[in-house]
């Protein structure tokens, strides 16, 4: 009888000539999507409504690739459902769908994504907690799901479970879905706002509701805006940052917990690049790079090495490579507030990064151990593979093994080395010595080992 041990230790994974980087991330309650510069879709996480779209209902600790296709240009999460666009403009979608909120006509949750129609007309997509908005490729905006609140902006409180025009403006440009309320921002650079309004989260000076799209101040030099659950962050061209809302554990970053329903402009020490509104904390990164993180951090969410809420933007460490964020938005449920976990890409592009609630494998990290410190170990694309390894022979630090997944029919090496390729059952499917590639082409679409004559090995998807 023949046994097989596996070593895990692992190998710097990138895509042909090492360009392969991950281009976005975003989370759900307890889930995270991130997108490839591949055009591949992958999820870990929470999983018992099908958010993860791997048709399952099993929760996952790693990142895991949603189907084949590498064509995907967009994601998009709430509380418990997804958005995603492909590069031909369908809009496709999956996960919760109780308040119709997936769009297709029902209330069907489904576990893998679907074709939400055969129109190729989306460009822009934003999924708040139970609801969504979108905006077609001729400038309309369109809202479906949850509308006990009026967040989508039809003028009415019913739940709409297939898109509804928000008035006839052609003229849409970014969308945010908070909570209850949602956000927009016109080609003219014009603040919008509908939806819930009791905590002040549409920036208008009062309290009331509204039902419909109402302009925010008079300015003209808005370009970004993210809602939170019950708040809302927002930058304007000259990369100012500006916060308006609820503000019970600080996440307005204006150094009080008193809540504030006007723009008021926050963190002036900085040049704002981009921002992620949660379900109460935020987090930002600045032109140079850098992260800064406020609000909640009950269960460390806010990557800065301990669970103390903090009133003020807090840098996140002292990594000036980052340049992508998402915050959980969460829902409340009883009456508490949910989604406490936080992503970042970082080393432009090489590095998802976690921090926060981790019991359901949200942070991707192969574990289910809470971060109050940035964690990097998800979706790494370069990695150190020989500080673990004894008595290698290996003198460099590095192997670059690209692509994985693999779909050109060849594993590609940065340098020649020898390796050896075993399927699942341990049983080996190929030697290599000393090349720089190798043929797959003729093996089976699955899961292979790829190990080193030094021990190192790594997991490998072959489709053919």
């Amino acid at each position: 009888m023949r046994y097989f041990i596996l070593f895990l230790f692992t190998v710097c994974v990138s895509n042909s000539n090492a360009q392969e980087k991950w281009v976005k991330v975003d989370c759900g309650t307890d889930f995270s999507l991130a997108l490839k510069s591949d055009g591949t879709i992958w999820s870990w996480g929470y999983n018992a409504n099908g958010q993860l779209g791997d048709s399952s209902l099993f929760s996952r600790s790693a990142p895991n690739q949603i189907g084949q296709d590498t064509d995907w240009k967009d994601i998009s999460c709430g509380a418990f459902h997804v958005l995603a666009l492909k590069k031909d403009n369908s809009l496709w979608v999956w996960g919760l769908n109780g308040n119709g909120q997936l769009g297709l006509g029902n209330n069907n949750s489904y576990s893998y994504p679907i074709l939400k129609d055969t129109f190729k007309n989306w460009s822009e997509i934003d999924a708040g907690q139970a609801h969504s908005i979108a905006i077609k490729t001729d400038g309309t905006a369109w809202c479906w799901g949850l509308n006990t609140n009026g967040q989508l902006g039809n003028g009415t409180t019913t739940d709409a479970n297939r898109p509804t025009q928000i008035n006839t403006d052609k003229d849409w440009k970014e969308i945010s879905g908070g909570g209850g309320h949602s956000m927009a921002i016109k080609n003219g650079g014009e603040l919008w706002a509908w939806g819930t309004n009791g905590r002040g989260q549409l920036g208008a000076g009062t309290a009331f509701r509204y039902y419909q799209p109402t302009r925010i101040g008079s300015e003209s030099d808005w370009k970004e805006v993210s809602a939170g659950f019950a708040f809302t962050l927002a930058i304007k061209s000259d990369n100012t940052l500006w916060s308006f809302g609820d503000n019970p554990v600080g996440q307005l970053g204006n150094g009080t917990t008193n809540r504030d329903s006007f723009p008021s402009q926050i963190a002036t020490f900085a040049s704002w690049k981009t921002i992620s509104a949660g379900s109460a904390h935020s987090m930002g990164i600045t032109t140079n790079g850098e992260m800064y993180a406020w609000g909640f951090n009950n269960n460390g969410q806010l990557g800065i090495g301990n669970s103390i809420s903090k009133l003020n933007p807090t840098a996140v460490g002292t990594d000036t490579d980052w340049v992508e964020i998402a915050n959980s938005e969460g829902q409340i449920s009883g009456t508490d507030l949910t989604g406490f976990h936080s992503l970042g890409i970082k080393e432009y592009g090489k590095i998802i990064c976690g921090a926060g609630k981790n019991t359901s494998g949200q942070l991707g990290d192969s574990t289910n151990t809470i971060r109050q410190g940035i964690s990097c170990k998800t979706g790494k694309l370069a990695e150190d593979i020989v500080d673990n390894v004894q008595n290698s022979t290996d003198s460099k630090k590095e192997v670059l093994v690209y692509p994985n997944p693999v779909r050109s029919g060849a594993i590609n090496l940065e340098r020649p080395i020898s390796f050896s390729l075993f399927n699942t059952f341990g049983t080996q499917v190929l030697r290599v010595e000393e090349a720089l590639n190798a043929d797959v082409s003729q093996l089976n679409t699955g899961v292979y080992w790829l190990m080193f004559d030094s021990g190192i090995s790594t997991k490998i998807m072959i489709y053919n």
